[in-house]
């Protein structure tokens, strides 16, 4: 609907005159902002004594690239439409003052939303400051928009304003830089270690093919928790689409941590023994116990080849899923399928060398005959069933580490702080920043709680309550447990052999970690002295004072550091002097 000269539809601003050019020009976009258009500079004349505004719908469309329909890749608009409406300001050194030559506006109507127009959505400095913060704290273009819009006075733009004045801020950044290079220049200002893989392009120019890098304070807990670490590949986190191996711990206090990063050029195991040695050499103290990844098996020779004194557990999931993938069209019937499974557990749970062969028999004996193709691909799992079955893996302190879970969680919580698959490599290391600094706040707060807090199923036993000092809570309950296994099958006799009813066999079947392992099935011990018998497929599993050490655990509390983690807790109950089995 187009309107005439003098129309009261969008009025003109009125002759104002003003200090300077900015105020006039603020109070002209004011004007046309409340009365439904926008204006733009159109030309200025004389060193900028002179403006000439149009409304923003002013002029016409020029194909000025000679591009035809048909040939376009893009499906384009124009808001042009012809308005006629113009204004100026003019002025000197401290006078300015606007005109308006012709203030019709024709070809469109007023807009009842200042979001249509782009001139009324430009954020000024002070609000560009304020994004590009929120922006470095992690917060996306969806959660700024609206945080703009009930500010006040409020700022109504799209997340797309949001997302162009980013990429801006980032092309600034760079400087014209490739994204790599300001990587690693960025990574030697926040002085955070780190290895690159370098491949040559020409006689002069190299490649980034992979990086290898840490928080220091990444590093720092690796050291001093580094008893156990899984090790995983997370993917859909760059551009690049380079896979991103993840080096993940776990605290005292059982939280889990990101150790260390590499942006890797391919799996194969040369590359995953790089990333192994990168890690030797930033954290040359780290001598880890256990490592539990999937099953990779050029990151399982890749281990072998770096780190042999390491004991390798892996994935008991991924194992089944295996199984269950392999299992799954040569059993179609559902009964059938669900038992297989279940035999197979049973298998991969079992907690002695007898019992493994056992269940091995036994799955045999079952499906040797319908489905020899299952027992051939079971008999082939076994050949590294020291790296996944319960009987062999339990005898190393894996914490309760026996499939790769908390890497999974922990690629999802760094995953957030990512927000896109689409950044380059700068961008989304840069994001990680945020995941660090509030995974190390919250570790400090837990090592900080796990020394002042007492647990409140403790506060009637002195003994825990002086522990409690110097032991996270999360070792606590383990003792704890520990301890109240040991009361149960403690006894005021002397120690001798005598029968066991039939009924504790089936109890030994049920709950075997009660029950010591060693000892004939038909046979217990009593003890007139305050005896306790180690449980020990609990505890070596733990890494944990077996309940055996109870006694001498209970009167040296003096030797345990602050916040000790469950393997220096075990190293150092086994130098304890342990009670004589001797009638």
């Amino acid at each position: 609907m187009a309107a005439s000269c003098g129309s009261n539809a969008m009025l003109p601003p009125p002759q104002e005159s003003f200090e300077n050019s900015k105020a006039a020009q603020e109070y002209l976009q004011v004007w046309a902002r409340a009365h439904g258009y926008a204006v733009v500079l159109s030309r200025s004349a004389k060193a900028g004594q002179y403006l000439y505004f149009i409304c923003d719908k002013g002029g016409e469309y020029r194909n000025t690239r000679k591009i035809q329909d048909e040939d376009r890749q893009r499906k384009t608009s124009t808001r042009k439409a012809g308005c006629t409406f113009r204004a100026n300001i003019s002025g000197s050194i401290d006078i300015w003052t606007i005109t308006v030559t012709c203030p019709a506006h024709t070809g469109h109507d007023a807009s009842n939303t200042t979001l249509a127009h782009p001139v009324h959505r430009r954020v000024d400095v002070a609000s560009r400051e304020q994004v590009l913060e929120l922006v470095r704290h992690g917060s996306t273009a969806r959660q700024i928009v609206p945080l703009l819009a009930q500010r006040e006075p409020p700022l109504l733009v799209t997340s797309k304003d949001i997302a162009n004045l980013i990429q801006s801020y980032r092309r600034e950044v760079l400087q014209g830089r490739p994204p790599a290079e300001a990587l690693l220049e960025w990574l030697e200002e926040q002085h955070w270690p780190h290895r690159t893989l370098l491949g040559a392009v020409s006689e002069k120019v190299q490649r980034l093919e992979g990086l290898f890098f840490a928080h220091p304070q990444g590093l720092k807990l690796l050291q001093r928790f580094g008893s156990v670490i899984t090790v995983d590949a997370t993917y859909n986190t760059n551009s690049h689409r380079m896979p991103l191996l993840h080096f993940v711990g776990l605290t005292s206090s059982n939280r889990s941590f990101t150790a260390a990063l590499a942006y890797l050029p391919d799996e194969t195991t040369l590359t995953y023994m790089w990333a192994f040695n990168a890690l030797k050499e930033l954290a040359p103290q780290f001598a880890p116990e256990v490592i539990v990844t999937d099953h990779d098996a050029a990151l399982s020779a890749a281990l072998l080849n770096t780190m042999p004194n390491a004991a390798q557990i892996l994935c008991q999931w991924h194992v089944r899923q295996n199984v269950e993938k392999f299992a799954r069209p040569r059993l179609p019937n559902q009964a059938e399928y669900e038992q297989f499974l279940s035999d197979f557990d049973e298998l991969r749970d079992a907690r002695t060398l007898d019992r493994l062969q056992d269940q091995s028999d036994a799955l045999r004996h079952e499906w040797q005959d319908a489905h020899p193709a299952l027992v051939d691909y079971i008999d082939e799992k076994l050949s590294a069933e020291h790296l996944w079955v319960a009987a062999y893996i339990d005898r190393h302190p894996h914490m309760g580490n026996r499939v790769t879970s908390r890497t999974e969680g922990a690629h999802a919580t760094l995953k957030r702080y990512l927000h896109t698959r689409h950044g380059n490599l700068f961008t989304a290391t840069q994001a990680m920043q945020n995941h660090f600094v509030t995974q190390h706040n919250h570790i400090a707060s837990d090592l900080a709680n796990d020394c002042q807090k007492v647990p409140l199923n403790i506060l009637g036993d002195p003994f825990f309550v002086e522990l409690s000092k110097n032991v996270s809570r999360h070792v606590l309950s383990i003792l704890k447990t520990q301890d109240e296994v040991a009361r149960r099958i403690a006894f005021q006799e002397k120690l001798h052999l005598v029968p066991r009813p039939p009924h504790l066999d089936q109890r030994q079947r049920r709950r075997p970690h009660l029950v010591p392992a060693v000892y004939p099935p038909r046979w217990e011990f009593r003890a007139t002295t305050r005896f306790v018998f180690c449980t020990i497929s609990v505890c070596p599993s733990l890494s944990s004072p077996s309940i055996h050490s109870g006694e001498p655990l209970r009167s040296v509390p003096s030797v345990f550091p602050a916040c000790s983690t469950l393997s220096d807790l075990g190293r150092r109950v086994k130098r304890l002097p342990r009670p004589s089995m001797d009638g």
